[in-house]
């Protein structure tokens, strides 16, 4: 799997306490820097239906990920990571995304969740009457920093029926 790294440096200060007496001696105090490593993973909702997935490269975009739909009614996706050029051989299973439609309101229900040993840092989610969602310059877009809904783990937004979603998520392994 690809992975990006991201470095989080933690600053270290020296301290030196000086004593009012000659008797007692001049101590220090040492931070030290600490460097730390993340593997950040992108994953992506993948419902597992031909009749219901595209890929994004297939679709004349430069990146790799797909859009679910035409969703009608409910369905749990694996949300799949490292998976480039979408071949699913390169990928991992690291979570769910539960999705579940209610005729009566017009609203979809959309959760993420993690599997054993990862952890979700972001998430972004298009939800729409379109494969795709349209950006500022009016072309269709799969940057997952476009999408209109992030941040959240559980997302109650209207969508029509039929819908498409792409649910997007930054993954990291857990340490716990």
């Amino acid at each position: 799997m690809k992975s990006l790294t991201k470095l989080i440096m933690l600053v270290g200060f020296v301290f030196t306490m000086n004593s009012c007496s000659d008797e007692l001696p001049l101590q220090e105090l040492h931070y030290e820097a600490v460097t730390a490593e993340v593997n950040e993973e992108t994953a992506f909702a993948n419902c597992m239906s031909p009749d219901h997935i595209s890929c994004f490269l297939d679709d004349g975009f430069n990146r790799w990920g797909w859009v679910n739909g035409p969703v009608t009614n409910g369905l749990t996706s694996p949300l799949i990571a490292g998976a480039g050029q979408c071949d699913l051989d390169k990928g991992t299973v690291v979570g769910s995304v539960d999705v579940s439609y209610n005729h009566a309101t017009g609203m979809v229900s959309i959760i993420f969740s993690a599997e054993e040993g990862w952890e979700i840092t972001e998430t972004h989610l298009y939800v729409g009457g379109e494969p795709y969602p349209v950006g500022k310059n009016g072309k269709p877009t799969v940057a997952p920093g476009k999408f209109p809904h992030k941040g959240q783990m559980e997302y109650l937004v209207p969508a029509p029926n039929p819908f498409y979603y792409i649910a997007h998520a930054v993954v990291v392994e857990s340490t716990e």
